[in-house]
């Protein structure tokens, strides 16, 4: 971890290298330290691929979490980072992760994860070419146009 938090060229994730790393190799215990540091940096650079490799697990972590706080945040996070990535090559490999852990936070009982959920979505949608789209917007229609789909499920999907 520490070899690859050396490689890392954003200014604000090196300040808070040590913290990351704790978040994520304790994710049960230390990964709402980790969404808080996040949450709390002013970010003024663009965020580099070996920053990404830190900060995406930790917001996955999140997403998949029980704890709504912690769901909560890292939807919150994932708008605040999309917009801080310069390429939008560089999320690519990190958008399977991203958007099972936002499906997940989409389908919440909690209509505030729900929405915060929807509007990351939206972030990565504009980041991203339709291309890289397609296969969220067809995970959420199939989930609008099934019968079985709860209402939950299809506020989240709409």
């Amino acid at each position: 971890m520490k070899v690859i938090g050396s490689t890392i060229k954003n200014p604000e994730i090196s300040e808070i290298i040590d913290i990351l790393i704790k978040s994520l190799s304790d994710p049960f215990y230390e990964n709402q330290k980790g969404l808080n540091v996040l949450l709390k940096t002013t970010f003024v650079h663009y965020i580099d691929i070996p920053a990404l490799s830190l900060v995406v697990p930790i917001i996955e972590y999140a997403l998949k979490s029980r704890d709504s706080e912690k769901k909560q945040d890292g939807a919150r996070l994932i708008g605040t980072i999309t917009t801080l990535i310069k390429d939008s090559k560089d999320i690519l490999p990190y958008l399977d992760a991203l958007l099972n852990g936002l499906l997940i936070a989409l389908n919440d009982p909690v209509s505030e994860i729900r929405s915060l959920a929807a509007k990351a979505t939206g972030v990565i949608a504009k980041k991203l070419s339709r291309q890289n789209c397609d296969p969220l917007l067809n995970r959420l229609y199939s989930v609008l146009n099934n019968p079985d789909s709860t209402s939950i499920e299809r506020a989240g999907a709409a």
